[in-house]
């Protein structure tokens, strides 16, 4: 429960940088969703 109230945290302020860098939605949307690719890979490898 921790790591993803974490996680939810690292989104939400990449996506609050990214806006106030004025970087179009599209864009922020692929960020967010290679962050979470990335985060599911990290805890694949971790439990094998």
């Amino acid at each position: 429960m921790g790591l993803t109230f974490v996680g939810v945290l690292i989104i939400a302020y990449i996506n609050k940088i990214l806006s106030l860098n004025a970087v179009p939605e599209p864009w922020r949307l692929l960020a967010k969703g290679l962050i979470i690719v990335v985060a599911v890979l990290i805890q694949q490898r971790r439990k094998a």
